[in-house]
């Protein structure tokens, strides 16, 4: 059974199937086939603007057709992402006048002022996407990247415009277009709640949508009843990105698995940054030791080879439903992105469904899913659309607004919980089921990346073949392959192969220059620094590049005790275990990527002193 065929079906006999999802597919083929039309033509193109609407341009469809030139009348201003692609920056039009074929404006708030700039020129051809979509029946109201990128942000508006609505027939219309919206995220919870609405409210056709719910209905106990009857034990990977320890006590079912699984009271992450954290789990890989050959492992990493040895196909959600990737084959660290923030967890919850149903071998799928818990934190339930990145971390910084974020993220992982609790409950009892985080996030100005907000994880298995129980000891990113030979071969012996008294935790200085400089401004000139060292359940010593040690107490995170005589003998020890240790510091003056790093030790006026390779 494909449950995607027979889903959109049901949702084209209700006339549903325009959704805002299928809207943003349909504006970014538009796109597609524009750009490829002037690729094709073999266009000299320049560029004007050289921002974030232009970085996505070129992420996406440089591979679509080949730019000559970017024109920014401020050509210092331009950020680095776009400066990597090595396009030549002109600051005006005269310096292209017999070298371009045509202009394609990337700015929507601006296109206006450009496009009557441009008018006095006639030497090429003026393209402004937003006139070409609008003649093809879209108009955006947005950059249509955003509208493409952020799939919560229709929802959580058209719910305010219904609530504010006064006229029954726009109101109507609205309660349509949010089931509609809902639907084409595969939210059925949520859909549901907005057919009772519309049912409650005796909208015209009102049994019709009580129809709908109901054939809905039947047709997830269809799909529970094919996967309680799969004979294959595939597993579920379910990877949320940024979900902090602490914040599971807001979720019920999550909770639950403290006592019906497998759960780690001290998991943490080798490396808090995400890429990282793929090569840690994938091949055991520290942060600093990517970096300190400039090669990675592209392919047969070797958790997927013990997981192909005995029978699964392992994939990496994508997603389209038709999309997927081969995790064996999954190039962490040349990957563009790691995670997708344009789409919503329920999609890739069912993209995996349909993927298991449809398979005749067993399979491990990871889904990895992260807008609801990762910046910007988004979820549907919200009651305002809201998001400035900086905005975004520097409000934790004040007690007001550390207790507005928290709420703020309390409704995020409220509805990834229900979500969660209802594709597990389609999925049944069988399948093995892996609910993690990767790393956590920051919750205050004294935060680091080896804190504890930042370096616990959360980790819970359940399976039919584990006895619930606590793990109280150790658990790092890099024993994820020690694990997968547990959760296959449950044995006393192989639980204590993952189990360790302490963890290593490393990562390299930030490179990126609009990191740095963001940072900075909030006055977190640190937080970039690289750094190397360990945490254990009861304390954790850390030393900074710059030379600078740190050692704290469980019972008290962010205090640095260092010269405390009463721990002189327990910082001692850790000393001597990473002096025993292989170096977790690159030199960042011999090694281009790290070009800006510098910019923190000079903000800071200090020097790298620790010893470095």
């Amino acid at each position: 059974m494909d449950i995607e065929v027979e889903l959109d079906r049901i949702l084209r006999k209700y006339k549903l199937c325009e959704s805002h999802k299928e809207m943003r597919q349909r504006m970014y083929y538009l796109v597609q086939k524009r750009l490829d039309e002037i690729g094709k033509a073999g266009e000299r193109v320049a560029i004007r603007c050289a921002g974030w609407h232009t970085y996505f341009l070129l992420r996406e469809f440089s591979e679509l057709l080949e730019v000559d030139y970017l024109i920014d009348s401020n050509p210092d201003s331009v950020i680095d992402a776009v400066k990597n692609y090595k396009i030549p920056i002109v600051s005006n039009y005269d310096q292209i006048q017999d070298q371009v074929d045509c202009i394609i404006i990337s700015t929507f708030d601006h296109r206006d002022e450009i496009k009557q700039e441009l008018k006095k020129f006639d030497f090429c051809e003026i393209i402004d996407l937003y006139d070409y979509l609008k003649a093809n029946g879209y108009e955006t109201g947005t950059e249509f990247y955003n509208f493409y990128n952020e799939p919560y942000k229709i929802l959580i508006e058209k719910k305010q415009q219904y609530l504010k609505e006064d006229n029954l027939v726009d109101k109507e219309k609205i309660c349509a277009e949010l089931i509609s919206e809902f639907l084409g995220n595969r939210d059925f919870i949520s859909a549901f709640k907005w057919i009772e609405e519309y049912a409650v409210r005796k909208y015209k056709d009102y049994y019709k949508m009580s129809e709908l719910k109901n054939e809905l209905m039947l047709f997830l106990d269809k799909i529970r009843r094919t996967c309680d009857e799969r004979q294959k034990k595939d597993i579920y990977w379910f990877w949320q990105d940024g979900l902090q320890y602490y914040i599971v006590d807001k979720m019920p079912f999550l909770s639950s698995m403290k006592a019906k699984g497998l759960w780690f009271e001290n998991s943490y992450t080798n490396s808090a940054v995400t890429r990282s954290v793929y090569g840690n789990i994938l091949d055991k890989e520290l942060e600093v030791e990517r970096y300190r050959t400039g090669k990675s492992t592209a392919r047969n990493h070797l958790l997927t080879k013990f997981l192909i040895k005995n029978g699964y196909k392992c994939y990496k959600i994508g997603k389209e439903e038709t999309q997927k990737i081969d995790l064996n084959e999954y190039n962490y660290a040349k990957a563009t992105e790691q995670i997708s923030f344009n789409v919503p967890l329920t999609e890739l919850y069912w993209n995996a469904l349909r993927m298991s149903i449809m398979s005749e071998t067993p399979l491990l799928l990871l889904i990895h899913s992260g807008v609801e818990t990762h910046i910007p934190c988004m979820a549907p339930n919200l009651d305002a659309y809201k998001f400035n990145g900086l905005e975004y971390l520097a409000k934790r910084f004040t007690k007001e607004g550390r207790e507005e974020f928290l709420r703020h993220l309390e409704k995020c992982v409220t509805y990834l919980d229900e979500e969660l609790m209802f594709y597990r409950n389609i999925i049944g009892d069988n399948p093995i089921k892996i609910y993690m985080s990767d790393h956590g996030d920051v919750l205050s100005e004294k935060s680091y990346k080896f804190t504890r907000d930042c370096a616990q994880t959360v980790l819970a298995i359940e399976s039919e073949d584990i006895e619930p129980h606590h793990i109280e000891m150790m658990f790092q990113t890099s024993d994820y392959l020690e694990l997968f030979k547990y959760i296959l071969h449950p044995t006393v012996d192989n639980e204590k192969h993952f189990c360790r008294e302490e963890i290593r935790i490393n990562g390299v200085d930030f490179y990126n220059k609009d990191a740095i400089l963001k940072y900075q401004s909030m006055g977190w000139k640190k937080y970039g620094l690289a750094y190397d060292g360990f945490i254990t359940p009861t304390d954790r010593y850390i030393l900074l590049a710059t030379g600078e040690e740190m050692y704290s107490r469980r019972e008290a995170d962010y205090e640095n005790v260092i010269d405390d005589p009463q721990y002189e003998n327990r910082v001692n020890y850790f000393r001597n275990r990473l002096a025993n240790e292989e170096c977790g510091f690159i030199q960042i003056n011999s090694n281009p990527k790290f070009k800006n790093s510098k910019l923190m030790y000079d903000e800071l006026k200090q020097e790298r002193v620790v010893k470095t390779i």
